[in-house]
């Protein structure tokens, strides 16, 4: 049995209610495109069962939790708000994820080492941020990487031979 929230393209207004934690079945939420505000809620940590999380385009600010590494996710969308911070590092040991996307937020930092765990990882969008740094060589280890959006950033250096054919 697939449990899903799909209340997209709304307008509910205010923070996403911390009660959404009790759904512990639940595999996905969809809130994008609604027009709700504040954080990322830290108890979506107890959807253990959560594996597609849309929060995309709904105005949220903050950082994203480390604790969303707690949850089985294979697609994780928080593009297209007003999160800040970095990454963290416990995002990029979701060994499952087959798509990232924090695409037009206001992310800092680098992209971590770590990156080298998402080995399932197919599409990658930081795009439109504030991040910087070298592109890590450990990106080679997302071999079934098909898609990468970094444009419109701080990146420099050169790019690693593990990206290259």
């Amino acid at each position: 049995n697939f449990q899903a929230l799909d209340m997209t393209n709304n307008h509910f207004i205010g923070n996403i209610p911390a009660d959404i934690g009790k759904l512990q079945k639940l595999q996905m939420l969809d809130l994008l495109g609604n027009k709700f505000n504040g954080k990322i809620p830290l108890s979506l940590k107890n959807l253990t069962s959560l594996a597609y999380l849309y929060l995309g385009v709904i105005n949220l600010h903050g950082n994203i939790p480390s604790s969303l590494g707690k949850c089985p996710l294979v697609y994780l969308a928080l593009g297209g708000n007003n999160l800040g911070g970095t990454i963290p590092k416990q995002v990029l040991t979701l060994s499952l994820l087959l798509n990232l996307y924090l695409h037009d937020n206001h992310m800092v930092g680098s992209i971590l080492l770590e990156i080298e765990n998402l080995i399932n990882l197919e599409q990658l969008d930081v795009s439109r941020n504030m991040l910087s740094g070298k592109i890590p060589s450990t990106l080679g280890s997302c071999v079934k990487l098909r898609f990468l959006y970094i444009q419109s950033n701080n990146f420099w250096g050169t790019l690693p031979s593990s990206l290259s054919y």
